[in-house]
């Protein structure tokens, strides 16, 4: 069972508590692209460190929102390196500076670090967990310095306990202030691997090291799903040819056909299961080095547009 699985039916059995003040990550959210104008011009101003959040305050009032997310999965476009084209591995919280950031479970401080380069975290805390055997990791990223100080490496954190509170531009590598929340698995912590956003190539292994944090948010948030194509159409076997009948960036709705597959024992339709934003599709592309295994990203939504 993938650690998403795994979590899925854990957390379920569990309370988990807020990670911000409950009033923000309950209320009215609105899921953004971060790669729209708007927010690509916040970046270069906290580029250059000057504070950006009264231009994040008046978009979220003119939107009727209290809190703006950056999606899981998300495609994002590396402004401080040049164009290259990253997959987010986390959820952003677009929150004011100063922002209380809670841990949603107990566990153990793993890592403390702090690099305020550009581009970079600024502050880290890395935690880890344990579930009834299974070991994961939630990492928080842009956090103030001082609002860290109180906590050491191996110290036990209890649920609900304070872990830091919201950087500002000064601190938190250069970012309009928001958390970068992600689950993590024991296997990329113990490789001293805490990517926040990967390439598109290798991004298909790292999703599925690193889960969708709105398992511990339970946030009202358009998810993004990844879809196999043997989860669309089971008992499939190795995909011979095929036709997508979509394309990244396109929306699709719920029942739609997207694609037309031959495999060494049968051909197949296949339908996709929610209406939404097609985020990214591997295999029979060129786009990833399985082949045999198409899968498309999802970016579920109520309707398409």
């Amino acid at each position: 069972m993938n650690l998403y699985n795994c979590l899925k039916l854990l957390i379920a059995k569990r309370q988990i508590f807020p990670v911000i003040p409950k009033e923000l990550q309950y209320g009215k959210t609105m899921l953004v692209n971060m790669e729209q104008p708007f927010w690509q011009e916040l970046c270069k101003t906290a580029q250059l460190r000057k504070p950006c959040w009264h231009h994040i305050e008046n978009f979220l009032c003119v939107n009727n929102a209290l809190i703006a997310v950056g999606a899981y999965a998300d495609i994002r476009n590396n402004i401080y390196q040049g164009k290259q084209l990253l997959i987010h591995l986390g959820i952003d919280l677009i929150v004011p500076p100063n922002t209380p950031v809670y841990a949603p479970l107990s566990g153990i401080i793993k890592k403390i670090m702090i690099n305020n380069s550009l581009g970079d975290y600024g502050v880290l805390v890395i935690i880890e967990h344990n579930l009834n055997n299974t070991r994961f990791f939630t990492l928080y990223g842009h956090l103030s310095y001082e609002s860290c100080l109180h906590l050491k490496p191996q110290q036990n954190i209890a649920a609900t306990s304070i872990i830091g509170r919201i950087g500002n531009e000064q601190e938190n590598g250069g970012w309009p202030p928001h958390l970068h929340l992600q689950i993590s698995s024991e296997q990329l912590i113990n490789n001293s691997n805490f990517f926040g956003a990967v390439d598109q190539l290798v991004a298909k292994e790292y999703l599925t090291h690193c889960p969708n944090p709105n398992l511990l948010l339970k946030m009202e948030i358009n998810n993004m799903e990844k879809y196999y194509l043997e989860d669309l159409c089971p008992g499939v076997d190795l995909v011979r040819i095929g036709k997508w009948y979509t394309k990244d960036g396109d929306f699709v709705v719920k029942g739609n056909k997207i694609a037309d597959f031959e495999t060494n024992k049968i051909n197949f339709e296949v339908y996709t299961p929610i209406s939404g934003r097609v985020l990214k599709i591997y295999g029979l592309t060129g786009n990833d080095v399985d082949n045999s295994k198409p899968i498309v990203l999802i970016e579920e939504m109520e309707e398409a547009h």
